[in-house]
């Protein structure tokens, strides 16, 4: 008895809301008309895209006349991708006329379809079951027709039509040998690099306007899965930054993988030290994560980052010339880093800002650069390069200076151009033929090592801070080094505020 009522519940539900069984069928043919609120809703709901807002919250209204045509990626493509189930489908619409011009049909299907899944490989396919039932071909086409052709398109809307429904096509492409982790996933950098421990530590960035961070965010997640590579990828409307590792033998086929991607096409790689991942572990994750900015600055209005807007860019060698001068003749050389990197380790003669992040630089700079002639020589470094990008920008456009370098690839550049020297010296056997380094003490690094020894000097025995020359041996970190200097960083600001501070 107490099952009794549900056909006739079922029946009232059924004759209430009719729109609600054909939300799926031939609705998407009228779907520029009019349509209930409900119906509507309940299409967002069920995680409907449209390719032409790129939104899957609000499904776009295709045009007067227009053709809908639904694509729905295979479950096994999407398991494989991780992707949720919300990005599984989406909806072309093609121009009015579309069977008059079925050429220019097909090709915006596919250039719609290749757009909105940037990450698909060339050998994607779109497959149509409907031609297979309509046409009674045998089982062995029960996969369905390949859209590969004008012909196959208008074949698969005619038999959609002699059914009564929509077209909808099949999304299907190769599967490739998953290498890197999936995002967020923690795992063992060895297992990672498998049967080759060397692993190469780069990092690389660009201020290169991004049209669509979100599809740049997903090719990368996606093209990068076949290497095997740990670390993070930031990017943003500005442009990309990111600090990675990837196993010794695949750093060339990660650079034919960047070249690939259109955004990344010009991008130059950092290139640091390589590590054994089965010893030191930099990175216990891949993920790429799609940011306002890829470095955040704090200022109201962005700066003008386009090359050469910021000054000049100095060569390793050319940097250690300008440094290696008389004193009476050096540039003023201001270190761009916060105040426990230039702790550990600096360049002989420069002028730490001491800030705790990086957004606290401007005053700074206003307050060290007081006065200064706008036809001085000043220099900027910091790790990478990326910090400098925009400092010597705002020095350039909100400051007025005429007379700003920085260091190309930053000290993990300069330690390159060392141990470079230092092998071509010991290559051709001459005595005192490498230069000594400029930089004194260890490189401060953000990933799992903390620190970088560049020479054995100490330069600070900061209780917390001072663990940090135990730390490049090879091996794990003996303390949680990280979470010791963001306390210290907590004292730091507290001290400033009483009008103290560490130097």
């Amino acid at each position: 008895r107490r099952f009794a009522l549900l056909p006739f519940i079922y029946a009232v539900v059924a004759h209430v809301q009719p729109p609600l069984r054909c939300s799926h069928g031939t609705s998407l043919f009228r779907s520029h008309t009019r349509a209930p609120a409900m119906l509507r809703a309940c299409s967002r709901r069920r995680g409907a895209t449209s390719l032409l807002v790129s939104t899957a919250t609000e499904p776009a209204r295709p045009p007067p006349g227009a053709l809908v045509v639904k694509v729905s990626m295979v479950d096994e493509l999407r398991r494989h991708q991780r992707l949720p189930k919300r990005e599984r489908k989406a909806r072309v619409f093609l121009e009015e006329g579309a069977e008059e011009d079925p050429a220019g049909a097909f090709q915006q299907l596919h250039a719609s379809v290749r757009e909105h899944w940037t990450w698909l490989p060339d050998d994607y396919q779109l497959r149509h079951t409907a031609v297979a039932a309509a046409l009674g071909s045998n089982e062995e086409k029960a996969a369905g027709e390949v859209i590969s052709s004008p012909g196959a398109l208008m074949r698969a809307i005619k038999a959609c039509r002699a059914l009564g429904v929509a077209p909808t096509l099949k999304l299907t492409a190769p599967l490739q040998e998953r290498r890197s982790p999936p995002p967020q996933l923690k795992v063992d950098p060895a297992e990672i690099m498998g049967d080759n421990p060397n692993a190469q530590m780069l990092s690389f960035y660009g201020f290169t306007r991004i049209a669509d961070p979100a599809a740049l965010k997903k090719e990368l997640e996606h093209k990068l899965s076949a290497l095997r590579v740990l670390g993070s990828i930031y990017v943003a409307e500005e442009g990309v930054n990111a600090q990675l590792m990837v196993r010794e033998d695949e750093l060339d086929a990660l650079r034919e993988t960047f070249a690939s991607v259109r955004d990344l096409a010009d991008i130059d790689l950092n290139v640091g030290d390589v590590v054994r991942a089965d010893k030191t572990k930099p990175f216990h994750r891949f993920k790429v994560t799609h940011k306002r900015k890829v470095l955040q600055d704090g200022l109201a209005e962005n700066l003008d980052l386009e090359p050469g807007r910021g000054g000049e860019e100095l060569e390793a060698a050319q940097w250690h010339a300008e440094l290696a001068k008389p004193e009476e003749e050096r540039p003023l050389l201001l270190d761009c880093r916060n105040w426990y990197e230039s702790e550990v380790g600096r360049f002989e003669g420069a002028k730490p800002l001491n800030t705790n992040k990086f957004h606290e630089s401007w005053p700074k700079l206003e307050e060290e650069l007081e006065g200064i002639d706008p036809n001085q020589r000043v220099l900027t470094y910091c790790t990478g390069g990326i910090r400098c990008v925009k400092v010597n920008a705002w020095l350039t456009q909100k400051l007025g200076l005429r007379n700003v370098a920085s260091l190309k690839d930053g000290i993990v550049g300069y330690k390159r151009w060392l141990d470079e020297e230092a092998e071509s010296a010991e290559e051709s056997a001459k005595e005192g033929a490498a230069p000594e380094s400029l930089f004194k003490g260890t490189n401060f690094v953000f990933d799992q090592r903390v620190g970088v020894k560049i020479t054995d000097d100490r330069l600070t025995d900061h209780p917390e801070l001072s663990l940090i020359y135990e730390t490049d041996r090879g091996g794990e970190v003996p303390e949680p080094l990280r979470e010791s200097v963001y306390h210290q960083t907590r004292i730091h600001e507290e001290e400033e505020e009483r009008g103290g501070g560490l130097s």
